[in-house]
């Protein structure tokens, strides 16, 4: 097999997994309808911020979340997961949550990927992030081209030159690239993956990772 037809093989292994791991995640949580409160666009507000973490350093459960900006689930998870777990368990203290990216759907996975680590250096990934999902980009079509990147930095306020600059930096293709080489490392299926301290959550629905939170609570408490 030559390297073209090698890197075409991949690239529709990648496209399979995501859309199983996708479907997997809709349909439990279609299951689960009901079971997570309600989120609104201010869920991050007046929490602590560092990166693409949000939440007390101290708290005693740290939730991870793998995740690629093209992945179709990974912007209903950042809806029905991530925004009410923030709301509930990261407002009381006792969860802190954190993006890890997983680029690996396509050029424009990588390019939001080094546009989100460059929004995070100017301490805005929150509000970027969130402009980002509501995107609802797949398939490498455009809506994370280098201009869209850059013009959605500036509805946030940030400079657009300064922000162009790091965009195209080497800083920001090594955080790209080391955030892909260490999803790999993990074994990553597929996004989103969920991780509480360090377990991996088998199953993609807020019920499930509930439990899981609950659980590692409990373990903190004995």
């Amino acid at each position: 097999m030559n390297q073209r037809l090698f890197k075409l093989a991949v690239a529709f292994a990648a496209i399979v997994v995501v859309v199983l791991v996708g479907a997997q995640f809709v349909s439990v949580n279609r299951a689960d309808s009901g079971t997570a409160p309600a989120a609104d666009d201010n869920y991050f507000q007046g929490l602590p911020m560092a990166g693409t973490t949000i939440g007390r350093a101290d708290a005693p459960v740290l939730v991870e979340e793998y995740m690629d900006f093209q992945c179709p689930a990974c912007q209903v998870a950042s809806e029905q997961v991530v925004k009410p777990l923030i709301q509930k368990y990261v407002a009381e203290g006792s969860v802190r949550f954190a993006y890890r990216f997983f680029p690996f759907l396509g050029p424009e996975s990588v390019a939001a990927a080094q546009a989100a680590y460059c929004a995070a250096v100017e301490g805005a990934f929150w509000p970027y992030q969130q402009v980002l999902f509501a995107q609802r980009g797949t398939g490498n079509r455009g809506a994370y081209s280098t201009e869209n990147l850059v013009r959605y930095a500036t509805e946030i306020g940030l400079d657009a030159e300064s922000f162009r600059a790091c965009l195209h930096s080497e800083d920001a293709q090594v955080y790209a690239q080391g955030s892909y080489q260490r999803a790999v490392q993990l074994g990553i299926p597929g996004t989103p993956t969920f991780f509480v301290n360090g377990q991996r959550v088998e199953v993609n629905s807020y019920a499930a990772l509930e439990r899981a939170i609950e659980a590692a609570l409990r373990q903190t408490q004995q």
